[in-house]
């Protein structure tokens, strides 16, 4: 239904807010991949850039018959399921392949069709902190979080059919979740903790049947075999123990190679073998009855020596040959790498060259790195891209400096969607980076910028997003007049709603007002003149494909997910009452002018009178070209001593002796040149010329 009662009948959206997202369609992560799912000649990574994607594989024998010495990376992007708001933790691929599910810090689980990624088939939202793990048990699926509980969800109604939240015997609470495993046919589900325990529970009842404690850290990672008599757990305290089950009990314990965190774990079937990661980026593979360090099993990725930051291993996955194993970590490629056909056959003596600490020759330390290279080369690498890490908003408030994890510099434009500049990597720290292209200009925060996905998402709300208003030539428009002025925000969202405007004007019908108010309060005289100015400039034209987040406040789940094409029109409901005010019936903020004190005095030494007043007012973003062009017609209208007429090109405008850019304006003069907190005074004299 179209017309007014599709404006009537929808309740008032007044505080949501509008993020758009300065990211290309990709195929490829961009962050970290949290975690790694293994179907039917498929791979599912979940990324720490909001999205989960699928990956075609080839054959395992096909993979395995690559040469060692040069990795591919011929497998298939296929699909992209992308509604998470926040990083992906974890995905769960159900038995019979057509879902998955998918849990994030935005506290929410999702549903999808595992064929469709357009559309996720239900959020299951109860969690209160970062949902961090999954688990498949019967009839349901088992989500872990920050907030200590641990819930078991129905996937056909989306409820919460049983919470496991018994009290820690200790202090009463139980630690965050950090991971789960299940035993599904035992309907058993076991849970690791912060609080450095690890629960196993009865998932039919929620009960929990003991507390198993033997860590000294944080448990960050578990598996428990198929017939739940025995589980591993690995945890911060640079640990691995095995567990018996039915005596409950840790039967063994294998101290980390490196000596580095657990973070990672991937046992065979039947639990003689497994392979760990940790936090140092390395990867071993062990039997699980090594007694001594000496017998600990093979390195399969030798700890990082550089960029740990983005080699820390956060989830394996064993082949279904057990030849090889799929390693995602902090960066945002995932490799396989081959398996030894015995846990105790390094790879030559490259273990011991690693620890190795006595001198070497130049020549022996050449041909070392060159085994080492040769030897730990993965079999596969999806390749990802470099994220965003680190970003300063420039001072015009249009441009962003981002540092990605390539260590490129970068500036986006935010009004148009782009980027505008690289710079390639450097060693200057950001801010020198920033110092050296930055501009002496001063505009009001309008937008607040979020880089934890990997990309640039620029957030608008209703309190601050009309807060900059600045002259039009300044925001990179063209205008008939340099007195022409510009609320930056607003004209963004003139710019990401342009598609919606145009659609519903196409579907609905014109009221009887001429426009679309359909009883609501027209614009004042004010909103108009300013709405009729407006429609002189060119608007912000942003790249079609950059998506638009709708939330509203207290709520993960968003109200409207979309791109700034893909509106139809009937997007009413959806869009806040603010964003409609604004683009679609021109009621935009009118806020009065912030005005700046200031004195104007004739510079020491100069032949030029005093003019009257000397303590003036006037808008923030005022030109001192303005101010020129004042004292010049003052100056016209008293006697001076000068034996010509004075002109504004003979003028020129000092602070603490400086000479200004007649571009500058009044609020950047006081930030960047009077730099106090008194009200700000300017000199005027003849230039020497």
């Amino acid at each position: 239904m179209v017309g007014s009662a599709a404006v009537d009948r929808y309740p008032p959206r007044r505080n949501d807010r509008v993020t758009y997202i300065l990211r290309a369609p990709e195929k490829r992560h961009r962050f970290g991949i949290s975690a790694l799912a293994l179907g039917n000649h498929e791979l599912f990574t979940a990324g720490r850039d909001g999205t989960v994607r699928s990956w075609s594989l080839p054959p395992t024998n096909r993979l395995l018959n690559k040469s060692l010495s040069a990795p591919k990376s011929n497998i298939k992007a296929n699909l992209t399921f992308d509604e998470h708001t926040d990083w992906v933790n974890d995905v769960l691929l159900l038995s019979n392949h057509d879902r998955i599910v998918s849990c994030s810090s935005d506290t929410t689980l999702k549903v999808w069709c595992a064929s469709n990624p357009v559309r996720s088939l239900r959020t299951l939202s109860n969690h209160t902190d970062y949902v961090k793990a999954l688990a498949h048990v019967p009839n349901g699926v088992a989500s872990g979080a920050l907030d200590a509980r641990v819930l078991v969800w129905e996937l056909l109604t989306g409820r919460v059919r049983i919470e496991c939240s018994s009290h820690n015997e200790d202090n009463g609470r139980n630690g965050s979740v950090y991971c789960m495993a299940a035993a599904h046919d035992e309907n058993i589900l076991i849970s690791g903790s912060t609080d450095r325990t690890i629960s196993v529970w009865d998932v039919r009842t929620g009960d929990r049947i003991v507390s198993l404690r033997g860590h000294s850290d944080s448990v960050r990672c578990l598996a428990i075999k198929r017939d739940a008599s025995q589980m591993l757990s690995g945890a911060t305290d640079s640990t691995v123990r095995l567990w018996d089950m039915r005596m409950q009990r840790c039967i063994r314990s294998y101290d980390s190679p490196t000596g580095s965190s657990v973070w990672a774990i991937a046992p065979t079937p039947n639990f003689d073998r497994f392979v760990w990661g940790f936090r140092d980026g390395s990867v071993s593979y062990t039997d699980v009855n090594a007694h001594t360090n000496a017998e600990m099993g093979s390195t399969i990725v030798p700890r990082a020596t550089s960029d740990i930051r983005n080699n820390m291993v956060l989830d394996l996955k064993l082949t279904p040959c057990l030849s090889s194993v799929w390693v995602s970590t902090t960066g945002s490629s995932v490799r396989l790498w081959a398996l030894p056909s015995e846990p105790n056959r390094s790879r030559g003596s490259l273990t011991n060259f690693i620890n190795e600490r006595r001198p070497t020759t130049r020549s022996e330390t050449t041909a070392q790195r060159q085994r080492a290279d040769s030897a730990y080369t993965p079999l596969y690498t999806i390749p990802g891209l470099p994220g965003i890490i680190a970003h300063r908003i420039m001072n015009d408030k249009r441009h962003v400096m981002t540092l990605n994890t390539d260590g490129e510099y970068c500036i986006w434009d935010i009004t148009r969607g782009i980027m505008v500049k690289a710079f390639g990597a450097t060693d200057e720290d950001i801010d020198e980076v920033v110092k050296q292209q930055d501009e002496e200009v001063t505009v009001p925060s309008w937008f607040q910028v979020d880089t934890r996905l990997g990309s640039l998402s620029v957030r608008l709300d209703k309190n601050t997003a009309a807060n900059a208003e600045i002259y039009a030539v300044d925001a990179g428009l063209e205008a008939s007049s340099e007195d022409i002025k510009v609320n930056i925000g607003e004209h963004v969202l003139r710019g990401l709603f342009r598609k919606w405007l145009a659609e519903y004007k196409r579907i609905n019908p014109v009221g009887e007002d001429g426009g679309y108010l359909h009883g609501r309060s027209p614009p004042t005289q004010a909103q108009r003149a300013a709405a009729q100015r407006l429609a002189e400039l060119p608007g912000y034209v942003l790249p079609d494909h950059i998506p638009i987040v709708i939330t509203e406040d207290l709520s993960p789940v968003p109200v409207w997910r979309g791109t700034v094409s893909s509106f139809n029109g009937t997007e009413d409901e959806y869009l806040p009452t603010w964003v409609v005010d604004l683009v679609r019936d021109g009621k935009g903020q009118i806020k009065e002018a912030v005005k700046l004190s200031f004195t104007l005095e004739p510079a020491d030494g100069s032949t030029l009178p005093q003019l009257s007043p000397t303590s003036l007012h006037a808008a923030r973003v005022l030109r001192v070209r303005k101010v020129i062009t004042y004292i010049a017609k003052e100056l016209k209208e008293i006697k001076t001593d000068q034996d010509f007429e004075v002109d504004a090109q003979d003028l020129e405008v000092l602070c603490n002796g400086q000479v200004l850019p007649p571009t500058m304006s009044l609020a950047a003069v006081r930030q960047f040149r009077w730099r106090s907190p008194e009200d700000l005074q300017l000199h005027f004299r003849l230039k020497e010329s």
